[in-house]
């Protein structure tokens, strides 16, 4: 999740507690992470055809996703997709 401490994605939360720990340890840090996985969108898939649509933090921009396997510290097997609400 990238930008977790602006966003109000309900999938920002573990992120941006994260980044908080992070800060109140005093420790200078950077904090790396991949973008969105496409599994994340093609699990999915049945939600968006219905609503004609792709609803998210872009608004009406374009979206990027990226397989994890191109992502540094890939190990070799996909996260899941995110729980249906």
């Amino acid at each position: 999740m990238l930008n977790a401490g602006d966003s109000t994605s309900p999938l920002a939360g573990e992120h941006r507690d994260s980044e908080r720990v992070l800060g109140e340890a005093g420790v200078p840090f950077t904090v790396l992470r991949n973008g969105y996985y496409t599994e994340g969108y093609t699990g999915q898939l049945g939600v968006y055809l219905e609503a004609g649509e792709i609803v998210g933090a872009a608004g009406n921009g374009r979206i990027s996703a990226a397989r994890p396997s191109t992502c540094p510290g890939w190990r070799g097997s996909s996260p899941r997709p995110p729980a249906r609400r």
